[in-house]
């Protein structure tokens, strides 16, 4: 973006991108023709983050009533890429268990949080304690989703095993693999706004997200920025465009 500079750095022109081909793309706020924007991120999902959540496709969360697991009971498994900041199944076992194991894919293990609940909303949380011996794997437990256990190995790495305080029934497990929690999140107020050249940026508003993406209506190829009032800091500017954010990073 051009800028000119005083007793502070002030806008002086709209933002513009070279294209593959050397063009200038300029982006001119059209706030005559305004559309609805599906926000899901308020920064790019770099190749390294976007990692973190297939790195635990193949991990098992299994019960027993015996701390050896003699008889493991398959709980949830993760089959898919974790693709939100958190994930919530419901048990595929319900009988009581007394101990929980987390099996990790071979060669690594990357976890933030595991929850366990007697209920499908969430709200009669199970405590349970850490069995295995490792550093931070108090992490797992904590309550803070940005804390994580993180473990590399050439081969298999021994599972997680937790105890519950007593034989208990299963019903929901939510789950936090290692997150840069740059995903909208529900409850959280957010702001976007959009750079109108020399005139600096303008608000289109503020609202609080209720569900995994929020909508705001933006003036077409407008530069964007999404900001959460609520939490965080790590915030990038984007354009919208296919019905989608583009974030510099997603630009070959």
């Amino acid at each position: 973006m051009p800028v000119k500079l005083g007793s502070e750095i002030q806008p002086a022109g709209y933002p513009f991108m070279l294209t593959p081909n050397g063009q200038v793309e300029e982006f001119v706020p059209d706030t005559a023709n305004c559309e609805e924007v599906v926000l899901s991120r308020k920064m790019a999902l770099i190749p390294r983050v976007a990692a973190w959540g297939y790195s635990q496709i193949g991990a098992r969360i299994e019960g027993d009533n015996n701390i050896k697991f003699s008889n493991p009971k398959l709980m949830a498994e993760i089959k898919d890429t974790i693709d939100y900041t958190f994930q919530v199944w419901e048990s595929n076992y319900t009988d009581p268990v007394r101990y929980i194991r987390y099996v990790p894919p071979t060669g690594i293990l990357q976890v933030a949080e595991i929850k366990l609940y007697e209920d499908t909303s969430l709200e009669k949380e199970i405590r349970m304690k850490p069995v295995t011996l490792l550093p931070y794997i108090e992490h797992v437990t904590d309550g803070d989703i940005l804390s994580f256990l993180y473990l590399t190995s050439e081969g298999i790495i021994e599972p997680l095993v937790f105890a519950l305080e007593r034989p208990q029934s299963i019903r929901s497990i939510y789950y936090v693999t290692r997150t840069d929690d740059n995903y909208v999140w529900e409850g959280d107020v957010y702001e976007l706004l959009y750079q109108d050249g020399p005139d600096g940026w303008k608000s289109l508003g503020t609202k609080a997200a209720t569900s995994k993406h929020i909508t705001f209506n933006a003036p077409k190829n407008a530069l964007l920025w999404l900001r959460d009032k609520t939490k965080g800091r790590e915030e990038q500017v984007f354009i919208y465009k296919h019905n989608r954010q583009w974030f510099n990073s997603d630009f070959k």
